[in-house]
């Protein structure tokens, strides 16, 4: 759970025009909590579905 004295920050990097990482850092007052790293695979227009 968090509260109000948590931070939590936001990083996306854009590999290549389709594939899209985003991690999060997560800290409260005494320190580092957690990272996620989410992976997006990004539809351009003309791309098809596999």
């Amino acid at each position: 759970m968090y509260s109000e004295k948590d931070l939590c920050l936001a990083i996306n990097w854009q590999i290549t025009p389709n594939f899209l990482q985003r991690g999060i850092h997560t800290y409260d007052p005494s320190g580092f909590i957690s990272f996620t790293l989410e992976t997006f695979n990004l539809l351009i227009k003309g791309d098809r579905l596999r």
